[in-house]
């Protein structure tokens, strides 16, 4: 699980994250949406505006191409969807967990395939894809808890 990972690890809504999962901006940006839902202030334009976001960002970014040498294949973990990456040649035992970007309220395996798929091929290691419940229609720490399930499932080992 995460604890086993060589990466410092704090606290943040209760629940233990990897440092890399929240850079300091994010972390900042998550709670005050956080609160704002759970004190029920959070007004209706929000879930459109969200939405509105993450349709124009899968419009402009998404893209189901692979690298060339690259076998792809879905799974779930957790309950959540996950894509695994693999290059021809993957270095034994390593593998990469990739969380998509989309600051926890957008983005998906979908918008970042092309990525994992080039950053796979070029590193070499297996990489795993692991998709997350977006905010704000799951407040935090939903994200992170998903985000740490295939380390915690032990995907990440052999």
């Amino acid at each position: 699980g995460l604890a086993n990972l060589a990466v410092p690890i704090f606290d943040l809504f209760g629940v233990r994250h990897a440092a890399f999962l929240l850079p300091p901006c994010m972390r900042a940006s998550i709670h005050q949406v956080n609160r704002l839902n759970m004190s029920g202030r959070m007004t209706d334009w929000l879930l459109p505006t969200v939405r509105a976001v993450r349709t124009t960002a899968q419009r402009l970014i998404g893209n189901r191409s692979d690298a060339d040498g690259v076998a792809c294949h879905d799974g779930m973990i957790a309950g959540r969807p996950v894509r695994h990456f693999r290059p021809d040649g993957a270095v034994p035992g390593q593998r990469l967990l990739y969380l998509h970007g989309g600051g926890f309220i957008s983005g998906s395996l979908d918008s970042h395939h092309a990525l994992c798929s080039r950053l796979a091929a070029q590193l070499g290691l297996e990489l795993i894809a692991a998709s997350y419940r977006l905010a704000p229609e799951h407040p935090a720490p939903a994200q992170a808890q998903d985000a740490a399930a295939p380390a915690d499932d032990g995907l990440l080992e052999e």
